[in-house]
């Protein structure tokens, strides 16, 4: 398969992008550069303003698996 990645960003709120338009935090920028070179399916931004590392894992735990794509070697 050649399916492209999805990638998902975990953080607080420096990842949320808190204090900047929604698409000029720098999960939106990864996400324009690698969509234009068709290298990545799906950008998904999960970060919470003030979120710690074990929420941020729960939060992934919880919602972000039902993201996840086969592995290419799959």
């Amino acid at each position: 398969s050649n399916a492209r990645p999805r990638l998902i960003f975990l953080g607080d709120s420096i990842t949320f992008g808190w204090g900047v338009e929604e698409d000029a935090n720098f999960a939106s920028f990864i996400e324009a550069s690698l969509l234009e070179a068709s290298l990545a399916e799906e950008v998904l931004n999960f970060g919470t303003v003030g979120y710690n590392t074990v929420q941020q894992m729960a939060l992934f735990d919880a919602r972000g698996l039902a993201f996840a794509t086969r592995s290419r070697n799959s």
